[in-house]
């Protein structure tokens, strides 16, 4: 999971570091029981995060995992399940759903967006021919149906996961793809206008993307020619700047002037455009007077200054080559110019060709993002319309990347069943919620001898096969801890094959219990069983968010499985597959026990193979599947789930905008990531709360205190509180960088570590050896 980029957007709303100073006497009174305190302290950061001047990659990536947890506490509170909520001043911002489009009136963004949306978007008035004229302009989110009066924007801006975009390189991150033409802005006159009477000495002179943009003849429906530079003013002897080259007005005559860019000399007809050294200049009145320093010309000065427009053309500024679908490129974008003849009022719809529409002058996108070549935005990133009128950017996320919990479904060859009165060594399938105590809600009256009598939560179970308890052809047994009586194992029901599967298909038997992702309030994640017991090797078990406030590819209903059509659920499934033997017993995890194959995981309603893939994957609900290709050799598939449902902040703006977070107290928050600095560049340490990442070789702070030696070997790091003056220094090293990173990610996790009791006192050990970090350890040092 990708935290850099969602720190780095958290520290670009603003500048400098909050820093309220230690409140309290004596900073030793701080343990890591009290952590995030006090790095985070009244929602704001107070910290200096320190990394070695030669660190390695391993410990940059710790520091990143620290500041992410921090994150959540600065936010705590804050929306849903601790996530990030934005508020935005002069702009738009709307939650979006992974795998939709952001424009849909349900969910999303209005698809045209105004004046009283954006600040920076007009609705005024121009003066043209001796009147005035009302106009507005507007962004548009996405294409128009050419057929329809009340046209609908089919194609639009998508937020797209590895799972939802079938992009194995976005592994775990996020985001958004553009088609070409989705985009677009649109100067429309709200009356009518005879556009036809334009000259030089009559232009329509209108302010287009924050640029003035002076029309002075129209020449056909769809063509139009203008000024396109900057105007100045000049005197003799004045210069002026523009793309880094220097233009001097040098003379004026009756029918022409002199100008110099950079000892290039040219002389210029009135109402002509020559290249002078690079930059195009149009004379467009010069004020001829006897007196050579009396003299004076208006020119138009640019890489452009005179163009005939098209439609169609390449917006100008660039060398007319749409290169890597660079929204940042002039060239890719295009201009939409239709009905410039025409008596009439402006209207959208021009766009598509529409007779009778009045004038519309627009540009729409070139370019295509859709895969990860193409660089999409992602967390942090923004795409700008040209000279950044606007901007449309993908802030954050509603539920950041430090609320998840592990939950991980393996084959065990010998459960130990004996407290329920089974075999001490049976074979089977272990479900469990890793350091989240009561994980999953087991559902009362679903199954077949139930034995429960309420819903029944626990964080572990069991599932075995397949005696034939009931004479119908096999049984699935489910038990579970039982956290009231010590985590005894107890027996909860059964599942039995009937028909053409389970008679318990398509019934929710569990669901995760975890924040708003439970399953009695927000979204919900159910586990479903899907099969038939007496046939080999059918059997499955299936991952499906759903619930009432679940917004997805498809919006969910309990009870889905494979083959669901879209409006009904099960486009988001995970299907991980169980190899069993009929009226025997559970073998493995897939068609062969710890081996990764193709369909031993699968996604979707169309079933897409995963088994064999060697990333991470992001579902729709923003579940991440881990690694199968390696999780699947040891006979496991590990997922993370979030605390809810997982949307992307999305923020449209223009320049005058000001975006900011919303704390729990429903204020504007101005909290910033701090930077992160080298040893090196700290002259007093004193000053700050720091935070010391890397051991003593690598961190001159870190020896500083605790040392130079260190006592430790490979797989062990510390995690210490240390006296700092009236501040606190926390060191996190491990004997290697990759022990660095393990204990960051206790950090980063710090609530889970805390609630196990694990994370307190002065210092602890962190020991582990697995480079995915699922056998971390711990324990006071």
């Amino acid at each position: 999971m990708q935290f850099g980029s969602t720190i780095k957007r958290i520290a670009a709303l603003g500048s400098g570091v909050v820093m309220m100073g230690a409140t309290i006497t004596g900073a030793m009174a701080y343990t890591l029981a009290d952590y995030p305190a006090p790095f985070v302290m009244g929602g704001a950061y107070d910290l200096l995060p320190v990394y070695g001047d030669i660190a390695m990659a391993d410990d940059i990536a710790g520091a990143w995992d620290i500041l992410g947890g921090l994150a959540v506490a600065v936010s705590s509170g804050a929306g849903t399940a601790g996530g990030r909520v934005i508020a935005v001043s002069g702009g738009e911002t709307e939650d979006i759903p992974l795998g939709l489009k952001i424009a849909n009136e349900t969910y999303g963004f209005d698809v045209s967006l105004e004046d009283d949306d954006i600040s920076t978007l007009q609705d005024s008035e121009v003066a043209f021919s001796g009147g005035s004229y009302d106009f507005h302009d507007e962004i548009e989110l996405g294409t128009v149906n050419a057929t329809s009066t009340d046209p609908n924007r089919a194609g639009s801006a998508e937020i797209m996961t590895s799972l939802t975009s079938s992009d194995d390189d976005y592994e775990t991150s996020v985001y958004m793809e553009i088609p070409r033409g989705s985009l677009g802005y649109y100067y429309l006159f709200d009356e009518v206008i005879n556009m036809n009477s334009t000259s030089t000495s009559s232009p329509l002179k209108i302010n287009f993307l924050g640029k003035t943009l002076k029309i002075i003849s129209i020449v056909d429906g769809d063509t139009f020619k203008a000024y396109v530079g900057d105007e100045y003013f000049m005197n003799v002897g004045d210069s002026v700047t523009v793309e880094g080259k220097t233009a001097t007005l040098q003379n004026v005559g009756q029918t022409a002037v002199v100008v110099n860019v950079d000892g290039v000399q040219e002389t210029i007809t009135n109402g002509e455009t020559e290249v002078v050294n690079g930059v195009e200049i149009t004379v467009d009145e010069l004020f001829y007077r006897t007196q050579i320093e009396q003299s004076s010309a208006t020119l138009v000065v640019g890489i452009d200054s005179s163009e005939e427009i098209d439609d169609g053309d390449m917006y100008f500024g660039g060398d007319k080559n749409c290169a890597n679908n660079d929204p940042d490129d002039a060239d890719c974008w295009s201009w939409v110019v239709s009905e410039l003849q025409s008596k009439a009022a402006g209207d959208i719809r021009s766009k598509s060709g529409i007779a009778g529409d009045g004038p519309t002058i627009g540009l729409k996108n070139e370019f295509v993002i859709n895969d990860d070549k193409d660089n999409p935005p992602t967390i942090g990133d923004c795409i700008s319309f040209p000279n950044k009128y606007v901007q449309m950017c993908m802030d954050s996320l509603t539920v950041p990347d430090t609320n998840y919990v592990t939950y991980r479904v393996s084959y065990q060859s010998d459960l130990d069943l004996s407290d329920d009165g089974g075999n001490a060594s049976t074979p089977g399938i272990m479900l469990e919620s890793v350091g989240l105590s009561e994980g999953f809600v087991i559902r009362d009256g679903v199954m077949v001898e139930d034995s429960l009598t309420k819903d029944t939560k626990t964080d572990t179970i069991y599932l075995t096969c397949c005696a034939d308890a009931n004479g119908v052809g096999g049984t699935i047994m489910v038990h579970y801890e039982d956290p009231d009586t010590e985590n005894l194992i107890k027996h909860a029901g059964n599942l039995t094959a009937g028909g053409d599967g389970l008679n318990d298909e398509n019934e929710t038997l569990f669901y995760v219990n975890y924040d708003r992702t439970t399953g009695t309030t927000g979204s919900r994640v159910e586990i479903q069983m899907d099969g038939n017991i007496t046939t080999a090797n059918t059997l499955q078990l299936l991952v499906i968010p759903t619930g009432k406030d679940w917004i997805g590819p498809a919006r969910g209903t309990s009870g889905v499985a494979w083959g669901q059509t879209a409006g009904t659920g099960g486009l988001d499934t995970i299907g991980i597959y169980i190899n069993h033997l009929a009226n025997n017993s559970i073998q493995g995890l897939g068609a062969t026990a710890a081996l990764a194959e193709a369909a031993d995981v699968r996604w979707g309603t169309n079933e897409r193979n995963l088994g064999t893939k060697d990333e991470d994957h992001r579902s729709a609900y923003g579940i991440i599947v881990r690694d199968p290709d390696s999780t699947l050799d040891g006979d496991m598939v590990e997922l993370e789930i979030p605390s809810d449902q997982v949307q992307a902040n999305i923020v449209i703006k223009g320049a005058t905008s000001v975006v900011s977070a919303v704390t729990s107290a429903g204020m504007g928050g101005t909290a910033i990531a701090p930077p992160m600095v080298k040893d090196v560049e700290v002259t007093n340490p004193a000053a700050d709360n720091l935070v010391l990442i890397g051991g003593p070789v690598v961190n001159r702070l870190t020896a500083q205190f605790i040392g130079s030696s260190w006592a430790y070997r490979p797989g062990e790091a510390i995690i210490e509180m240390k006296d700092n003056g009236a501040n606190v220094a926390m060191v996190v090293a491990g004997t290697d960088a990759v022990d660095t990173r393990r204990a960051a990610r206790v950090l980063r996790d710090y609530g889970i570590w805390q609630s196990r009791g694990s994370l307190a006192g002065r210092v602890v050990k962190v020991t582990g050896t697995s480079a995915a970090f699922t056998d971390t350890v711990v324990s006071p040092a």
